[in-house]
């Protein structure tokens, strides 16, 4: 195990596609509400960008997600998933 150092400011970032919409009550870490601000259908996935406070995500979904533009929902970041970079 590495030692952590404060060294900066950090962004964490993640990949469209490991963005889990959650549908259940179960407690989980990294768990975000969001709002959906736009829903593009792809072909075989619906792209959508969901407002997370003054943040704008963007999820790649299967297309048999039912999500509409207005939408609240809950949105879980897998730390196995996320990577930090460094900030400005």
């Amino acid at each position: 195990m590495f030692p952590c150092q404060p060294r900066g400011p950090r962004h964490t970032v993640v990949r469209p596609e490991d963005i889990r919409v959650i549908t259940d009550s179960r407690p989980r870490h990294n768990l975000f509400q969001g709002k959906v601000n736009a829903v593009i259908f792809m072909g075989d996935s619906l792209e959508c960008q969901v407002l997370v406070g003054n943040q704008r995500l963007r999820t790649k979904l299967h297309p048999s997600y039912h999500v509409q533009q207005g939408q609240n929902i809950s949105l879980e970041l897998p730390a196995e998933c996320c990577r930090a970079l460094r900030g400005p």
